[in-house]
């Protein structure tokens, strides 16, 4: 869903997905994750990775305002800071 946003330049909706699905996976699974006990997380990170794409296709992106490449640069520390183990790049 994401994705498709970033494909017709709604940008701030494709961030509004992206960081919410970040923030989702990091809240929910912050206390277990990475746990061998509990499995795989494989999938997860496929979509970590996915939504981190995206934000990062829109931090490269020329179209975008200053502003809102601002939020995703905040956000992202944010996550960094927070939710440590989700696999995204700064």
């Amino acid at each position: 869903m994401a994705k498709s946003l970033k494909t017709d330049k709604d940008f701030e909706g494709a961030v509004e997905i992206a960081l919410f699905i970040l923030k989702e996976i990091g809240s929910h699974y912050q206390s277990i994750y990475g746990n061998t006990r509990i499995g795989d997380f494989t999938e997860l990170d496929i979509v970590c990775h996915s939504a981190d794409y995206v934000l990062k296709s829109i931090l490269e992106s020329e179209d975008v305002s200053v502003d809102l490449k601002e939020i995703v640069e905040t956000e992202k520390q944010f996550l960094v800071t927070y939710f440590p183990f989700l696999p995204i790049m700064i």
